[in-house]
């Protein structure tokens, strides 16, 4: 299901990207730049978020409580 979205997403940017330049409301530098600025805030995101979980300061995917409750230790 994870890359079934991730697709979409990606597809989704790539025709709306596409789709501007087509109507001419930006060039295609603008576009472009959009598309790696996009993905470098990404990249930036997902490192973070793996530093912070090899440290033990969030919870790695999978590792929470059963459907996503959380609890507090008594």
């Amino acid at each position: 299901m994870r890359i079934f979205l991730v697709a979409v997403a990606v597809v989704l940017t790539l025709i709306v990207g596409v789709s501007r330049v087509y109507l001419g409301v930006h060039w295609p530098t603008d576009v472009l730049a959009g598309w790696c600025g996009g993905a470098a805030w990404a990249s930036l995101c997902w490192f973070v978020a793996l530093q912070l979980q090899r440290r033990g300061q969030v919870e790695a995917p999978g590792e929470g409580a059963p459907g996503g409750v959380v609890t507090t230790p008594q």
